[in-house]
């Protein structure tokens, strides 16, 4: 069992290196420097974007859900052209569980695309962290 597990550990670690060196390659011959910073500058972007996108659009996500099928609940349960009690107490009833999970659901999926997409174009930016 342990050499199988060394010969992976080696053969993960000749792979890593041939691809950096690959990828290294060009960047020196053409003196650029930033493209050799591009690659972790990308995936840190990401990493970030991800990690504090999330939660942002997930929170804006469920505030907007809830209050949308709030609104359109208490319209359709009045009996009079304003919202009465009645029908603002049944909406809030059936709008939070429906906003925190149809929110969370659509925040993380829309936090895991723009975090990744916007945090490798633009790494860092208030795009990539759901702000803007």
């Amino acid at each position: 069992m342990k050499k199988q597990s060394s010969a992976k550990g080696t053969l993960v670690a000749t792979l890593s290196i041939a691809l950096l060196s690959a990828w290294a390659t060009p960047a020196h011959a053409d003196g650029k420097k930033d493209r050799l910073t591009a690659l972790p500058k990308a995936v840190g972007g990401a990493i970030a974007g991800v990690t504090v996108g999330v939660p942002v659009n997930i929170g804006k996500s469920v505030k907007r859900m809830t209050f949308d099928m709030h609104d359109s609940i208490s319209q359709n349960f009045s009996f009079s052209d304003e919202a009465d009690v009645y029908s603002k107490v049944v909406a809030g009833i059936l709008a939070v569980p429906y906003g925190l999970v149809g929110g969370c659901i659509y925040g993380t999926v829309k936090g895991l695309e723009k975090g990744v997409i916007q945090g490798s174009e633009k790494p860092f930016s208030k795009e990539s962290f759901s702000l803007e």
